[in-house]
């Protein structure tokens, strides 16, 4: 069973492309979400899993795109 079936975080953010040279770009990201107030006594034990959920996003996206 997936943990976030039940919980959903609301989030935003956004993500901007600044070229670099021929073939790379620095990539800046913004993201922030909200924490339901049941779990704000706990929040600051999310911040490593999301952290890890959003490297590799970009992981998968920086292959993707130099395979594309």
């Amino acid at each position: 069973m997936n943990v976030f079936f039940f919980l959903y975080l609301y989030n935003r953010g956004s993500v901007r492309f600044f070229p670099r040279g021929p073939s790379s770009c620095l990539v800046e990201i913004n993201f922030s979400f909200e924490v339901p107030h049941a779990l704000a006594p706990v929040a600051f034990l999310m911040k490593p899993f999301m952290e890890k959920l959003m490297r590799g996003g970009l992981e998968h996206f920086a292959a993707f795109v130099k395979t594309s």
